[in-house]
């Protein structure tokens, strides 16, 4: 790749990410093509012009760290050479990215050195410099929620502001360069952890994962009445022709996917496992059904 490429392509990058960074932390390329490319451009391209230099630092650092921990095996390569160049870079600990130990564990400010309380898990009370990011942090803990199913969509969403404001990487632009890449892995993780417990089926996958469960991957768990429902509802989409037809049975679903939701909440209040998983993996079915419901509706816009 030539270097006209190479600058036309990390521009890209940032026309995609700096708007999603500046709000909510970082949103990172998934696509393995477009992650290698992306990853060795970051190796030696120099800064665009006009793009602010902490944004270039956390974007550049965040599609390593992501690189590094699900596609380094596939281009090893890239990660020896990013390797060699951060060893000989060690001689700034600033430049070092540290994780804490599990919250339960006492663990001194990296600042000051003092072990104590710290607000929000994030900030030390003695020195205020914002510590670094606990990776195996609760999400109920993190956003200050019961570990309960049921919850209060209007004080999660107040609460996830409230986090995003005290890490916003604006606030740490003058900072240290380790305050500053704790500020987008704060944000980061703030905002994985709201879209977790926002949505019912991924919380209720977390509360499962929390005690060691997680859903069946094949059907055997799924009764068969509801197996011959969800065909015929998919039948229904597939002869669906009109925008009210496929309108009327996206309200359908989303009829099923509360009643769904119900029955979720009582088997966690019942700390009934077996029953949540069930329930769990119906909805996946309708949710399925409802994209395709959604997909179908936007081909008929386009058309």
């Amino acid at each position: 790749m030539n270097k006209s490429f190479n600058s036309f392509y990390c521009l890209l990058i940032y026309k995609n990410f700096l708007k999603e960074y500046l709000t909510i932390g970082i949103t990172f390329l998934k696509d393995r093509l477009t992650m290698r490319r992306a990853a060795v451009i970051l190796q030696n391209i120099s800064k665009p012009k006009n793009v602010n230099e902490l944004c270039h630092k956390v974007l550049c650092a965040n599609v390593r760290r992501e690189f590094s921990t699900n596609y380094s095996h596939r281009w090893p390569n890239v990660q020896v050479e990013w390797a060699a160049k951060e060893t000989q870079s060690k001689n700034s600990a600033h430049q070092v990215r540290n994780y804490v130990p599990s919250i339960g564990e006492a663990v001194g400010c990296w600042n000051c050195k003092k072990t104590g309380e710290r607000k929000h898990y994030m900030l030390c009370e003695e020195c205020g410099f914002l510590q670094d990011v606990d990776m195996e942090i609760n999400y109920f803990d993190l956003l200050n929620f019961p570990k309960s199913f049921e919850i209060e969509r209007q004080k999660l969403t107040q609460q996830f502001r409230k986090l995003q404001t005290l890490v916003h990487p604006d606030k740490f632009s003058n900072k240290t360069t380790r305050e500053q890449n704790n500020s987008a892995d704060w944000s980061s993780l703030i905002n994985k952890a709201y879209k977790t417990l926002l949505t019912p089926i991924d919380r209720g996958q977390y509360l499962l994962k929390m005690q060691g469960h997680e859903i069946p991957q094949d059907n055997s768990s799924i009764n068969k009445e509801f197996l011959m429902i969800m065909m015929e509802r998919n039948e229904d989409v597939e002869a669906a022709n009109s925008k009210q037809d496929l309108q009327k049975l996206y309200k359908e679903i989303e009829v099923d996917l509360q009643n769904e939701i119900t029955k979720l909440e009582k088997c966690f209040g019942l700390d009934d496992i077996n029953g949540a998983k069930s329930v769990l993996v119906e909805m996946k079915y309708l949710l399925s059904i409802q994209n395709s419901i959604k997909n179908k509706l936007q081909t008929l816009v386009d058309e």
